[in-house]
């Protein structure tokens, strides 16, 4: 957590604070929605590779198909 704090304050996220890696509730963990969209821009210009991930629709794994839960991929 103290190295994703570290990294946060890094790449100027501002109002965000992590208590652990897990992502497990704990009363002083948050993030609001502006680090979360500034959060988000850093991966895909970081990380162009793996943008294409974010839009499946289902994946698979050992036999066992999952969807998708992201609601705005069905939006048309």
């Amino acid at each position: 957590a103290e190295q994703m704090n570290a990294k946060a304050k890094e790449i100027g996220l501002t109002n965000s604070n992590f208590m652990n890696a897990t992502g497990l509730p704990h009363p002083d963990h948050y993030m609001t929605a502006r680090d979360l969209v500034m959060l988000a821009r850093r991966i895909i210009s970081d990380f162009p590779e793996y943008y294409s991930y974010y839009s499946e629709t289902n994946f698979t794994y050992n036999g066992i198909t999952q969807g998708n839960r992201n609601p705005l991929l069905y939006k048309v």
